[in-house]
């Protein structure tokens, strides 16, 4: 019983609850399974992710997923990795001025423009692969968007919730209390898991930067 994505996280629900007629009910149970994770786990109110990507050659604007709260870290992935700073508007357009003849410039700083755009300097001179890290709000997880922190790190607990919520409208009480003890018993693990002190960090180049950053595209 194993699964990563939405499509079996669903298909696992469906399975356990035993009634494919429910089967358009189980979105709505997910969304109150996370909504219920978040309510009792802080450290869920604000999660990270990371993205990766090119940036194109000539483009002085890169446009990012919204809803970000904030950039943790914006690195280029060559070898060896590049770290690219956070500045002001005015430092981005004095370096951009600096390195305009470069035939090999790489952004070494950006600043924000707006909710989800930045401008870097130096413009880049080719297409360079890029990753993220950022935080922002936990993202719903549905069949068009991403995964989300709490189904990268604890699904079966999102499993149990919402067939949780199944015995509840089917007034099966039974499944109520079966599933319900699953529930808690994997909400109980996955907040000692959050707690650890070994989850906080790992190395990211020279710097170091948190683990759990699920892959996302998209919007929040």
């Amino acid at each position: 019983m194993s699964f990563d994505n939405y499509s079996g996280l669903f298909q696992e629900i469906v399975d356990l609850v035993g009634r494919g007629g429910l089967r358009p009910k189980v979105p709505g149970w997910v969304s109150l399974a996370e909504a219920e994770a978040v309510m009792e786990i802080r450290d869920l109110r604000e999660v990270r992710y990371k993205t990766t990507g090119n940036l194109v050659a000539g483009a002085t604007e890169l446009t990012l997923i919204s809803g970000i709260h904030g950039i943790d870290l914006l690195q280029l992935d060559e070898n060896p990795v590049r770290v690219v700073r956070s500045g002001s508007i005015s430092q981005v357009v004095d370096r951009r001025a600096l390195d305009s003849a470069a035939a090999d410039a790489f952004p070494v700083v950006y600043a924000w423009t707006g909710s989800n755009t930045i401008e870097l300097a130096p413009t880049p001179a080719a297409a360079t692969p890029y990753t993220i890290y950022y935080t922002g709000a936990m993202g719903k997880v549905n069949e068009t968007k991403y995964t989300s922190n709490i189904l990268e790190e604890a699904p079966h607990y999102l499993m149990y919730a919402a067939a949780f919520h199944s015995a509840v409208y089917t007034r099966n009480a039974e499944n109520e209390e079966r599933f319900g003890k699953q529930r808690d018993r994997i909400l109980g693990q996955y907040k000692k898991f959050l707690a650890r002190s070994d989850k906080k960090t790992i190395q990211v180049g020279r710097h170091v930067t948190p683990p759990d950053y699920p892959q996302t595209t998209g919007s929040f």
